[in-house]
């Protein structure tokens, strides 16, 4: 059974003093310093027992547990106090342990149990923050800043999926800016039609579009 600890009365302390026990005389500034005596040390203990201190933010205290903890990765504790940790959602990331912050452009979170946003890879991108999953860079796009796509610029082409646009072999010709442009003989998407086209060049000036077989 354990003893209750009770404030003691100082003024009734006696302590014997010990035998050939040097002197030692005290320095009066420490005297004036030293205001503590056994009564105010009990005070302050039952002061931490009667209210005990919140667990900072980034930190938890589970039942039955004498200190605070911090959370483990992939998990955050916004508020003091908090008895358990969240984990981070996809789509955030929470490396402070504090809170969550969305996933820049560029990022995507693809598991509750990592701790930060992952770049995209090369030919994705992703334009907005919060993001959860790759988008594939579209033909006629390059994604290099994996944030936008931005249309190739006419003498230019790209297929999907490529960070940047190449330039027109020779024997091919651009054609307005976005389109898929490659050499005479393959064929390319129209944007309007959605059908693959063999795009041919029968004058400086003047182009001819006709309907192909997938894949020739």
């Amino acid at each position: 059974m354990q003893r209750m600890l009770l404030p003691v009365n100082e003024e009734r302390i006696h302590i014997p003093a010990m035998q050939n026990a040097p002197h030692v005389p005290l320095d009066p500034t420490l005297i004036q310093q030293a205001r503590l005596t056994p009564r105010h040390v009990m005070t302050e203990f039952y002061a931490q027992i009667r209210y005990p201190t919140a667990c900072p933010r980034g930190t938890f205290l589970s039942s039955g547990q004498v200190v605070c903890s911090s959370c483990p990765n992939a998990t955050y504790a916004y508020y003091e106090g908090s008895t358990n940790c969240t984990y981070c959602p996809i789509g955030y990331e929470c490396y402070s342990r504090i809170q969550r912050q969305p996933c820049p452009p560029g990022s995507y979170f693809y598991s509750t149990r990592a701790t930060q946003c992952r770049k995209y890879s090369l030919g994705s991108y992703a334009y907005h923050e919060g993001s959860t999953e790759c988008i594939i860079c579209p033909s006629g796009y390059q994604c290099s800043d994996r944030i936008n796509a931005v249309n190739c610029s006419p003498g230019t082409f790209s297929s999907s999926g490529q960070v940047v646009c190449s330039p027109c072999s020779s024997g091919s010709y651009p054609t307005m800016t976005g389109l898929l442009v490659v050499h005479y003989v393959q064929p390319v998407i129209s944007e309007e039609t959605q059908q693959l086209l063999c795009r041919v060049q029968t004058a400086p000036i003047l182009y001819q579009g006709m309907e192909c077989a997938t894949g020739i």
